[in-house]
Parts: C-alpha cells; sequence; structure tokens
C-alpha cells in the first residue's frame, strides 16, 4: 500500500520505519566525505567571476501546491526509477508587469511539457494515486482554485530552457500577455533526481545505513539553505527575494515514513 503525506513546509526526510534490538550500524558520516562549507566557498567565488542569471521579475510566486514521490527501492509498483521522484506543482503566480514569457528556475529536472497548462483559474486535484493514504501537513485544500474568469486558459507557444550553470532558467512563452495585478495557476508535471551525495549534498539527496541483519535501507532528505537547490527538486523562483507560501503532498511506500518540522494536518486513505 502506498502513503502520502503533506507537508505545510519544503523540510522533510523519507526512511525506514524503525527496527526493534540493537542499534543499527550506519555507514561512515557523509560530512566525512564531503564538505559542504568548502563547496560554499568555491560557489561564493565561481559566482564572483562569472555573475549569475536574475529572474526578471514580470511575475511572481504567491503560493506553492506541491505533490513529489520519492522512490528509493528498484521495485516501484508504477515503474518509477530508483533514486527518482516523480512530482506535480500548482504555482499560482501574479503579475507584475505585462509579459508573454513566465520565467523560473529548473535544473536537473525532466519537465513533462505536454502537462504544463497556464491559467486565471484552474482546479487541479493532487489525489489521483489509487491505493494511497494521505498524511497532511498544515492546511491544505485537495482542489485548489481561483474565483474569478475560471474558463481563461491561455496557449502555450512554446517552452525554453537554459541549462547553462550560471543561468539554468525555464520559460513558458505564451500567445497573449498577462495582466499586472492579477494572478494565474501555472500546472507542471516534472520528475527529479534524488542525487547521490557525492555529487551534491543540496535539493533532495540520498543517504544509506545498513541494519543488524546486513540490509542496506535508503534516506532521502533535504536541503534547501542556499540558492540554486530549490531548482534542483521542482520548477521554481529559486532566488531570496521570491517568496511564496508552500503546501505540500509527499508520497511513500511501506515500510517508510516521513518526518517534517511542521505538524501534521491530517492522513487519509484512497
Amino acid at each position: 500500500m502506498s502513503k502520502f503525506l503533506l507537508l505545510a513546509t519544503f523540510a522533510f526526510a523519507v526512511a525506514s520505519l524503525a527496527h526493534a534490538g540493537p542499534p543499527l550500524q550506519y555507514e561512515p558520516s557523509l560530512s566525512a566525505r564531503f564538505d559542504d562549507r568548502s563547496n560554499d566557498r568555491a560557489e561564493v567565488a565561481e559566482s564572483l567571476l562569472h555573475p549569475r542569471y536574475r529572474l526578471p521579475g514580470d511575475v511572481v510566486p504567491v503560493n506553492y501546491h506541491l505533490q513529489i514521490r520519492p522512490v528509493l527501492t528498484p521495485d516501484d509498483p508504477a515503474g518509477v526509477a530508483q533514486f527518482r521522484m516523480p512530482g506535480k506543482v500548482r504555482i499560482t503566480i501574479e503579475c507584475v508587469r505585462p509579459t508573454k514569457i513566465i520565467t523560473m528556475n529548473a535544473a536537473e529536472l525532466e519537465i513533462h511539457e505536454e502537462t504544463v497548462t497556464v491559467s486565471r483559474s484552474a482546479i487541479i486535484s493532487l489525489y489521483d494515486n489509487a491505493d494511497a493514504i494521505f498524511l497532511h501537513f498544515g492546511s491544505f485544500c485537495p482542489q485548489v482554485t481561483n474565483t474569478e474568469n475560471p474558463d481563461q486558459h491561455f496557449t502555450i507557444e512554446e517552452q525554453t530552457y537554459d541549462e547553462t550553470e550560471s543561468v539554468q532558467s525555464y520559460e513558458i512563452i505564451l500567445t497573449e500577455p498577462l495582466v499586472p495585478d492579477t494572478k494565474y495557476d501555472v500546472y507542471i508535471e516534472f520528475e527529479a533526481e534524488i542525487a547521490d551525495p557525492l555529487v551534491r549534498m543540496n535539493g533532495v539527496y540520498r543517504s544509506s545505513y545498513v541494519t543488524t541483519e546486513g540490509l542496506t535501507r535508503y534516506v532521502a532528505t533535504t536541503h534547501f539553505s542556499r540558492t540554486r537547490a530549490l531548482r534542483k527538486t521542482f520548477p521554481s523562483f529559486d532566488e531570496p527575494n521570491q517568496k511564496a507560501t508552500f503546501e505540500f503532498v509527499i508520497g511513500r511506500t511501506d515500510p517508510y515514513h516521513t518526518l517534517s518540522n511542521m505538524d501534521l494536518d491530517h492522513s487519509e486513505a484512497k
């Protein structure tokens, strides 16, 4: 049976259920193999030589409704590869200046272009997976809608990417401009990687431990303390001044559980 969790903030860990008996035998500390502070210093030095791209600010995020499902085993019922993370996000944005281009950040993501929609009002149900249990943190409405012009959807002319290290942008180009002081919904389905910590320890990455029975179990966790991490998890406005509220659904399979720094709202079987 699958299980789904909703978090009110994006800080979570997916881990195996606790084992009774002797203490678990953990692998050597990841921090001994990866000095994150050194990486920060190198990143700052690189940014001084190569100034990074900044979002244009024509639109700003208001709220994210995100569903993700980290896959930590090779036998996923839906056939998703191990250490991959399918997801979907509905971002409510507000237009600041007239524009036909919605620009956000994305890196190391597989965006399913055929699923992308932009509308003045969209009803997006995140509960579309059968045989699931939903555990909710924070307040959440499963069907999210705005109140004005429910039938107004925009035609997408093109979607473009710039994966240059200093840019990492994703653009949705519309056939008609957005109107200032108006809110819109952007819906995107995507797939991200649960990264090898020897490659990076930001965004969503994995670690492992060995049980007393000699079984290797994996943990997925997050680290978003600096920019360019959020964009590796889902399409987002990944800049310090682009503040927004967040609501999450996180999926998992038995016997895993999820830890959050927010209170559980409720759980729901489906």
